[in-house]
């Protein structure tokens, strides 16, 4: 008896859930009869319920979708509705669902328009209790109210992905030491006698201005750098680094300032001195000099000792690159990246990080090619997802 009371209080259940159904906006009875057929009102009830929730015109048209289904669509819909527990189990079949129904579920999102991505839906669809966001929330979709997943469809794009927010250019201080390097070199090529006195130097300084699409400054300020920037940035940090290290100056510059109003400040050049002679005040000027004059020897290497990127070369740029990807896995702690490519969908939780046993050929890791692990575009940094 308790088994007969059972079963009909489900049928009772099942039959309130398409009721709730049709309260939604479903009266394809196509689709109604096929969700009863496969069992599945209660995870249909769940579909519905998060696309309320998603709400707008994600909601409203993909209730216009469902009633436009015919028999043969409403039978695939019904089967792959809920048909996995976890994105995870989803990738592992991701050919054999992107087709047919799923292929046109998959790009609704170009239908739909602005707010969802490609392939959330399709995620919702065949993903038990998988919501897509409705905006204002840190991930696209939410599986179970509790496992958050950052959507990212790249299908016939191996290049590394846009980030949100997270990725803003201007969060990144190697962008701004790369920027002040760059300003650098724009100095140095208005300066036509450096082409006599430092002849390597000023010609890095002109390849890297002969790459960039405004200035090199410019493209790193806005967020725009090409492969070819980056290379010859890197070329001309390698150069700059060697000067500076066959120089072997010592102190040749010494600064004097004043507590009294009306007194400037002023810069010399002096004799190469150690730490002891500076220390005693047993030094030697020779001119005062103007400390923004690049056309000055003293001043030009002062100028280039100044960025790190001289100081410690590409190895410390790659370390920087790294630490500014790590934080960005910060940011997104606690959601997994599902990036959707021509060969499958890809979880991660990580992104990969750049290495090269040469530092300076980091610029083979870089750009909007398969094997680039970060490109800088439209002023956001761009990266892969580790495998």
């Amino acid at each position: 008896m308790s088994y007969i009371r059972g079963n009909f209080q489900r049928a009772l259940d099942n039959a309130a859930r398409l009721q709730e159904a049709a309260s939604y906006g479903v009266n394809n009875q196509f689709v109604l009869k096929e969700v009863k057929k496969e069992k599945k009102e209660k995870q249909f009830e769940i579909y519905l319920g998060n696309l309320s929730q998603t709400g707008g015109k994600s909601f409203t048209d993909t209730i216009d979708f469902l009633n436009g289904l015919k028999a043969g669509e409403a039978k695939e819909f019904a089967k792959g509705l809920a048909k996995y527990k976890t994105i995870e189990a989803l990738a592992g079949n991701f050919a054999s669902e992107k087709k047919g129904l799923g292929n046109v579920i998959f790009d609704e999102a170009q239908q739909i328009g602005k707010g969802i991505g490609p392939g959330e839906l399709w995620i919702s669809w065949l993903v038990e209790d998988a919501r897509v966001s409705g905006g204002g929330e840190s991930f696209d979709i939410l599986v179970g109210g509790k496992n958050k997943y950052e959507v990212k469809s790249y299908i016939g794009d191996n290049a590394p992905f846009r980030l949100g927010n997270a990725g803003a250019a201007s969060k990144f201080q190697w962008l701004k030491d790369m920027q002040a390097l760059a300003a650098t070199t724009e100095k140095i090529v208005k300066i036509p006698t450096l082409e006599k006195q430092h002849p390597e130097l000023w010609a890095a300084a002109v390849q890297v201005n002969s790459r960039a699409d405004k200035s090199s400054a410019a493209d790193y300020a806005r967020g725009e750098i090409s492969k070819t920037l980056m290379g010859s940035m890197l070329n001309f940090m390698k150069v700059a680094q060697g000067a500076v290290e066959e120089r072997q100056s010592g102190y040749d510059i010494i600064e004097v300032k004043s507590t009294q109003a009306g007194k400037p400040n002023k810069t010399f050049a002096i004799k190469p001195a150690s730490d002891q002679q500076i220390s005693a005040g047993s030094f030697e000027i020779i001119d005062e000099i103007n400390p923004k004059d690049l056309q000055s020897e003293t001043v030009l290497f002062r100028e280039l000792v100044k960025n790190k990127y001289v100081r410690e070369g590409a190895a410390g740029l790659m370390r920087d690159i790294n630490a500014g990807i790590a934080q960005v896995e910060q940011k997104y702690k606690g959601i997994k990246f599902a990036v959707f490519r021509t060969g499958g969908l890809n979880i991660s939780s990580s992104l990969m990080k750049m290495d090269v046993a040469d530092p300076y050929t980091l610029d083979q890791q870089y750009g909007g090619a398969k094997a680039a692990i970060i490109n800088v575009s439209g002023a956001i940094l761009r990266v892969r997802e580790q495998m």
